[in-house]
């Protein structure tokens, strides 16, 4: 059985070359190598701290033909009112539908780099995700999207406030990119233009494109409907998709009252496999009632069970003993006391969860029934923290 990580680590590739795998077994590498296009660059660097400065240094190219070489090198610079020093390259490869952007001269220091990108033709950009980015020696803060059509990067040397922070630009950034038509599910896109735009865009494609989550079919195509709030019956199929592997369930164990494998008992759960699953690993007891226990499959999950489900699978042995977030606490006599406080702990040690900042802290809000496109960036977050099998 291969394990979620291998999938996830399969799909990624795919995300890179469009999210797209046809029936007949060709992806969107093969399609793009008959793509054609134009794309128009602009890269800008500059450092705002030097008395000197008179505005950036900036590269800019305009509706140039897609070729195996650079489209945007050193000769494209057409302002340096300030005199910097350095030069860069951006390079866009349709087949692979990746974008690397590059500066070899370590001895030229800027504070900001910023590249807006287009490309027109069959390779349209929906969404761009960073493959690695060591583009300055020293420590930057990059922010990225795509709004309509054109990927926008932005790097930001961090240092002390106030002080003089520019770094050497010397090394290399590398994004992958998605055609605007290519995600498994119509009601998800990249493009924060876009009325369908979830953040989670790329997690919610790979996880469709393994098959872990599967949406709704309308006449127009899968939807997933990333914004709707997740149910209990809905999160056991995710979990048991994604690490059940092989696991065979008895349609007899019947572990809760309220789920059956009957179709035509009024407690039939088309997910009901995933559900005694979840009993059989320890990973739901669900809630006593006579005459057993209830899982309330159709009901909406918060964000604390969610934590809880994963912590189980986990094996993790212990959570930290800090209580990461401002809204959650082991502390019985708290008002922000939560039975799965270190459940959540461990959602934060192990990545999985950054929260919500606020001027206190960061909130995970653990109450909160939580959406179908957080469940999606749980799960893809979670490959490299899970077990095959526990």
């Amino acid at each position: 059985m291969r394990s979620i990580a291998t999938r996830t680590a399969a799909a990624v590739a795919t995300i890179a070359t469009g999210i797209a795998v046809s029936a007949g077994g060709a992806t969107a590498a093969t399609a793009a190598e008959a793509e054609e296009g134009s794309v128009s660059i602009t890269v800008e660097l500059g450092n705002p701290n030097l008395l000197t400065d008179q505005g950036p240094m900036v590269f800019s190219v305009e509706d140039v033909p897609i070729t195996e070489d650079p489209e945007l090198t050193a000769v494209n610079r057409v302002s340096n009112p300030t005199g910097y020093c350095g030069d860069i390259e951006v390079d866009v490869e349709p087949v692979s539908k990746a974008v690397t952007i590059t500066s070899g001269d370590g001895s030229c220091d800027f504070e900001t780099a910023s590249m807006s990108l287009e490309i027109t033709g069959d390779s349209v950009v929906g969404g761009a995700i960073v493959g690695s980015d060591t583009l300055f020696a020293e420590e930057t803060t990059l922010t990225h999207y795509v709004y309509d059509r054109v990927l926008y990067a932005e790097w930001q040397v961090d240092g002390p406030a106030g002080g003089l922070n520019w770094a050497s630009l010397d090394g290399a950034a590398d994004f992958s990119y998605a055609h605007s038509d290519e995600h498994p599910f119509i009601d998800v896109h990249g493009d924060m233009a876009n009325p369908a735009y979830s953040e989670h865009w790329a997690p919610i494609g790979v996880l469709g494109v393994i098959g872990i989550v599967q949406g709704w079919g309308t006449p127009d195509g899968q939807e997933y409907r990333p914004f709707e709030r997740a149910t209990r019956d809905a999160l056991a199929a995710f979990l048991y998709r994604a690490f059940g592997g092989e696991a065979v369930v008895s349609p007899t164990a019947e572990p809760f009252v309220d789920v059956s494998s009957d179709p035509d008992s009024p407690d039939y759960s088309e997910h009901w496999e995933a559900i005694y699953w979840m009993a059989e690993e320890g990973l739901a007891e669900g809630w006593a009632v006579d005459g057993g226990h209830e899982y309330r499959p159709t009901e909406q999950i918060t964000r604390d069970a969610v934590a809880a489900f994963l912590f189980r699978w986990s094996d993790a042995a212990a959570a930290p003993a800090d209580d990461p977030f401002v809204d959650v606490s082991r502390d019985t006599t708290s008002g922000d006391y939560s039975e799965h406080a270190e459940a959540i702990a461990w959602m934060s040690d192990s990545g999985l969860s950054t929260g919500w900042d606020t001027p206190d802290g960061p909130e995970y809000r653990p109450f909160e029934e939580i959406t179908r496109d957080a469940i999606a960036a749980f799960l893809f977050r979670a490959e490299s923290v899970m077990p095959v099998v526990r």
